[in-house]
């Protein structure tokens, strides 16, 4: 998940608003967001989800994170690295139906269709609080 920093100007990187953030997982790299299918806000109800999944496979067990912002509809998911898998991150966006995976380097874009990101959201969060 990404934390606004600061606002500052972003023109010589090409962003669409001047929203400086850094992400939970890059302490001090510092990021803003350039042209793309989705609004750039600054700031925004970015909700964590306390706690994270624990899941275990192939005998590694890690902890998957996620948050959500209910005002834009958009839930994003942290795997990190385990087994033979680099780190994965994935942003589902319930307004557009779309969803962003990041992995090794590369990024996929796909349609999820219907998938009722508010309601996954929610129950990650239920998941959460029982573990």
């Amino acid at each position: 998940s990404y934390t606004l920093e600061q606002e500052a100007d972003t023109s010589d990187y090409n962003c669409l608003a001047n929203c400086v953030y850094q992400r939970e997982l890059d302490p001090g790299q510092l990021f803003c967001f350039a042209s793309g299918d989705l609004e750039v806000v600054c700031g925004g109800e970015v909700t964590e989800i306390p706690g994270g999944l624990s899941i275990t496979e192939n005998g590694t067990t890690f902890v998957e994170t996620s948050s959500y912002n209910p005002r834009t509809n958009i839930l994003t998911i942290s795997v990190p690295a385990h087994n033979a898998y680099g780190q994965t991150d994935f942003l589902l966006d319930g307004n557009l139906g779309q969803t962003v995976m990041k992995s090794n380097g590369s990024c996929m874009l796909s349609n999820h269709g219907d998938l009722n990101v508010r309601e996954m959201a929610e129950k990650l969060q239920q998941m959460n609080q029982l573990t």
